[in-house]
């Protein structure tokens, strides 16, 4: 496969990068290769949302983003929890919209009994979201909360991770011009990695999210193969 972007070396570092965490479970470690971007929105896209550029037109979209939430069934003897983005709240629970000034879900979980669930909560579409069969015959509870931030590694409410790059990193930098996240930027990244030279690879002006859910911020990709050469802030 040939590459036509323009290769250099650099070792001139932005002052600070970021990662953002989906999901509920937090690595307790960084393992590599891990991916960083030099645009804090770009972090908060892929934190906030499952896929990075879901449901994101235009910056306001990432600017206006809140944490996501855990949704947890407990039926009979089972626990079901998914990680879901703060917008999925107003499908699962059809009041949301007139309540949710008067819940703050990082202090107070919102939970609903069986006595509730088959007024206030969608179960269809929770079905197809958990991807299991609920019958509320079996509910017992259905719990609402910001999601946990459970890391040994520090990140903000957003599930971010910010850091610096050291001084004495071998760096490879390579300019994507502006291109959208595809094949071809993955097996460069795999190419670099298997020569083992490098400690970081980067993408510059790249544009992450991918051919369907492209991120509108012009960024830089920091592919870290090597841990060591991270501070975590």
């Amino acid at each position: 496969m040939k590459i036509f972007y323009q290769i250099y070396n650099e070792n001139k570092n932005k002052e600070y990068i970021y990662h953002g965490v989906w999901g509920d479970n937090f690595r307790d470690k960084i393992e590599t290769p891990i991916y960083f971007t030099d645009e804090y929105l770009v972090a908060k896209a892929f934190s906030c949302s499952r896929e990075g550029g879901d449901e994101i037109i235009n910056i306001s979209d990432i600017e206006k983003m809140k944490p996501p939430v855990n949704v947890i069934i407990k039926m009979n003897n089972d626990t079901h929890l998914e990680t879901v983005p703060y917008s999925e709240l107003f499908n699962i629970y059809a009041d949301w919209a007139y309540v949710e000034d008067d819940y703050d879900l990082s202090k107070n979980q919102l939970v609903f009994d069986d006595s509730e669930i088959a007024d206030y909560i969608d179960v269809d579409y929770l079905s197809n979201l958990f991807n299991v069969d609920i019958d509320l015959d079996d509910v017992n509870e259905i719990i609402m909360e910001n999601r946990k931030v459970n890391s040994k590694i520090k990140t903000d409410e957003f599930g971010i991770i910010k850091a610096k790059i050291k001084d004495n990193a071998i760096i490879k930098t390579v300019d994507i011009k502006r291109k959208i996240w595809d094949h071809d930027a993955q097996e460069l990244i795999n190419l670099v990695e298997k020569t083992k030279k490098y400690d970081v690879l980067v993408l510059k002006n790249i544009t992450e999210g991918g051919i369907l859910n492209p991120i509108p911020v012009n960024s830089d990709t920091y592919v870290i193969f090597d841990s060591s050469v991270l501070n975590i802030l």
